[in-house]
């Protein structure tokens, strides 16, 4: 039992790093969107957010107090005691929260850090680890047992959310786990990534039963892609730009009920042709890449060129109106961004410096661990 403890809390451990979000998007007369969170939330080790890119896709309003390393029950604190994060809430039309993940994170952090130095190998790590293992194993089903509260916080969250703001739109992006970027070929890692599956999966399931909001699929979005959508195979689980891209596109579906393609293909119209040429195939396969009209204006005349669309594999160049004598080119929208670091009713903790290493290098070494056990037990 010892053993399953171990592999069970382990890769709950990990996937409390990749999991969860949130974000929104709305109708043509609710372009406001609040985004609210931790750190896939603020776009950390990433050039965009999904909360940047769904206010550019709306041409709307943008505000994001998403707080790096922020937990349930700081986000908790924060809707009821800081007077800012009340006045955004009250004020908004959309709301994205990305929130759980860190719950699991603290606890791992608070069972290994005793053990790690920076540098650690998770070789080295995972001797640690063995040279203690009866004081280990007795604390990682505290790992397992964060799921309850965590999910009770976010309940308490969307509550106090609607006293606040009643009519406001609620999107809670779930779980996903990196884990199927690893080789699952190996008998230890697939039975972490079978067992780490399950534990997302039970999170996952009771966000489905909080009532008055959406729950956007990224888990399944992710799915069988999380080597391009997460940096961790370069020990930082976090969303690359293109997973950030791929929670817009998920999120805007769900909250205009529009069609998935049509959106993401929206979204790389707006992009550097050169920088939607550098995405992965797992996000534009199969993507038409819609250019928006461009309007353009003379002393005398406007003219709009045409919106079209193109497959994302051969973008090279994007259309664009040509005038001569006093021409002005129409910019898009600004997106307005109001972001806050930090909030006086957040934890003062970051997903920087020992989060990614750390909890990598112990997932390789409870790994590693773990098989050592097994072959004592036999």
């Amino acid at each position: 039992m010892k053993l399953k403890k171990i592999i069970a809390a382990s890769a709950a451990a990990l996937m409390s790093l990749s999991a969860l979000p949130a974000f929104s998007a709305s109708a043509a007369d609710q372009d406001n969107l609040l985004i609210l969170g931790d750190s896939i939330a603020t776009g950390y080790n990433a050039t965009t957010s999904f909360g940047q890119i769904a206010a550019g896709y709306m041409n709307g309003d943008y505000t994001n107090l998403a707080v790096n390393g922020l937990t349930t029950s700081g986000l908790l604190s924060q809707i009821q005691n800081d007077n800012a994060t009340k006045a955004a809430v009250t004020a908004t039309d959309n709301i994205a929260i990305s929130i759980g993940g860190n719950d699991y994170l603290s606890i791992f952090r608070e069972i290994i850090s005793p053990y790690y130095t920076e540098g650690d190998t998770a070789a080295t790590l995972m001797e640690k680890l063995k040279a203690d293992y009866s004081n280990v194993a007795a604390k990682l089903p505290m790992i397992t047992g964060a799921t309850d509260p965590a999910v009770e916080n976010v309940q308490k969250t969307v509550d106090a959310i609607r006293i606040l703001n009643p009519d406001a739109d609620i999107k809670i992006l779930d779980l996903y786990s990196p884990l199927d970027a690893l080789d699952t070929t190996d008998t230890t890692v697939n039975a972490l990534y079978s067992l780490s599956d399950s534990v997302i999966s039970t999170y996952n399931a009771k966000l489905q039963l909080i009532e008055n909001v959406d729950i956007v699929p990224v888990y399944e979005g992710f799915k069988g892609n999380n080597g391009v959508f997460t940096n961790v195979k370069n020990t930082d689980p976090h969303p690359t730009d293109a997973g950030q891209i791929k929670i817009a596109a998920l999120a805007l579906e769900k909250m205009t009920d529009g069609d998935y393609k049509t959106i993401l293909g929206t979204i790389l119209g707006k992009m550097d042709p050169a920088d939607v040429a550098k995405l992965p195939a797992a996000l534009t396969d199969g993507i038409e890449v819609i250019t928006p009209a461009v309007t353009t204006t003379t002393d005398a005349t406007t003219t709009t060129t045409a919106a079209t669309t193109t497959t994302a594999a051969a973008v090279t160049t994007t259309a664009a109106a040509t005038t001569t004598a006093k021409t002005t080119t129409t910019p898009a929208p600004k997106t307005t961004t109001k972001t806050t670091t930090k909030v006086t009713s957040a934890p003062k903790t970051s997903d920087t410096g020992i989060s990614a290493s750390l909890a990598v290098a112990s997932f390789a070494g409870a790994a590693v661990l773990a098989t050592v056990l097994k072959r004592k037990k036999k």
